[in-house]
């Protein structure tokens, strides 16, 4: 089986369970029991590419202090992962605290802590076939001069011969450190084999094109923005859109043949294709992470050379069952036909 690193961001997510009704200043309310998890794309893509079966590996950085324990307690429990996780002394560990108000859209406080040390020099690109790091709007040493960190690690592991996939997150409006993500994007994306970044986060990355969220909801919008990012030089995009699905696409042949591995050795059936699937239609448990799971059911299909439409397929599905409750996602067996990632139940249980 080929084998991933997963390198970037983590955070330890807090959820606390929200009634509808906030309280008013000074007002004291009773909810329910705080939820406590890995979080970050190193977690989320990492951990469910694990799940399905890819040999992975996870480089971040954390803090020192008692969240990075309980980060490091939650990771010790997963089996057959490698982590690479430093310790930074004298740092706080990334955390978001998610606000989960039945019948309103998520919001997240974040404070992106010991991620503003990452150092992707120490990223290594050998002993892999895939790169994968996730998000460059939260790791300054990635952005920063022009994003040289990022165009660094990515030439490198092109050199390599490694495939490239990149994730991206939302970017703050008010960050005193503004800057021309648009522009950042277009220098990176001919290094970069994969792309799978949400309408909301492109949204944000490509500010003057849209005005404002509320005009770029649903798949034709996505499939534009999975095109943008080929047209960019990206090998293939995934532009995910919430409840109303996501949208492929894919660059050329000679597009193709001149990206890592993984990509350069698909069959000719992977070129120029615009693919798109809707969302299943599941009670949802929890939605955070749920785009991180789409680009790994998507990064799993790469490794395991399934055809264009089984990714697609794969990656939707992955979402759903996160997003019904099932963790961890069933372990791939190999068949398309009867695997329980592409046809099991929906039931939010665990899975075996």
């Amino acid at each position: 089986m080929l084998r991933a690193r997963v390198a970037g961001h983590i955070c330890v997510d807090l959820l606390p369970r929200l009634r509808a009704d906030l309280p008013l200043p000074g007002e004291l309310v009773e909810i329910g029991p705080l939820g406590l998890r890995l979080g970050g794309c190193v977690a989320n893509t990492g951990l469910a590419l694990s799940a399905l079966g890819a040999p992975v590996e996870l480089v971040a950085a954390l803090g020192d202090d008692v969240l990075a324990d309980a980060a490091t307690t939650l990771l010790s429990v997963v089996p057959d992962v490698d982590a690479a996780l430093q310790r930074v002394a004298g740092r706080s560990t990334s955390y978001s605290v998610v606000i989960d108000v039945p019948g309103e859209d998520r919001r997240f406080l974040h404070h992106v802590g010991a991620n503003t040390t990452f150092d992707p020099a120490v990223v290594q690109v050998t002993g892999t076939e895939l790169l994968h790091v996730g998000y460059p709007q939260l790791l300054p040493t990635l952005a920063d001069a022009g994003g040289a960190g990022l165009l660094d690690l990515l030439a490198r592991a092109r050199a390599a011969g490694v495939t490239t996939s990149v994730d991206f997150a939302t970017v703050d409006p008010g960050a005193a450190d503004a800057r021309d993500w648009g522009g950042l994007v277009r220098r990176w994306a001919p290094l970069i084999d994969v792309l799978t970044p949400s309408v909301d986060d492109l949204v944000t990355v490509f500010p003057r094109t849209f005005s404002a969220a509320g005009e770029v909801r649903g798949l034709p919008i996505a499939d534009a923005l999975a095109a943008q990012l080929v047209q960019h030089g990206a090998a293939m995009a995934l532009v995910t859109a919430g409840g109303a699905g996501m949208c492929l696409r894919t660059a050329g042949t000679e597009r193709l043949r001149h990206g890592g591995h993984v990509i350069a050795s698909l069959p000719d059936e992977w070129a120029n294709r615009q693919l798109w699937s809707p969302a299943e239609v599941v009670e949802p448990v929890q939605t955070t992470g749920a785009g991180d799971t789409a680009t790994a059911g998507l990064l799993f299909a790469l490794l395991r050379g399934l055809a264009p439409e089984e990714a697609l397929r794969l990656a939707a599905r992955a979402a759903a069952l996160h997003i019904s409750g099932t963790a961890p996602l069933p372990r791939w067996d190999g068949a398309a036909h009867d695997s329980a990632v592409l046809h099991g139940p929906l039931d939010g249980k665990e899975s075996a």
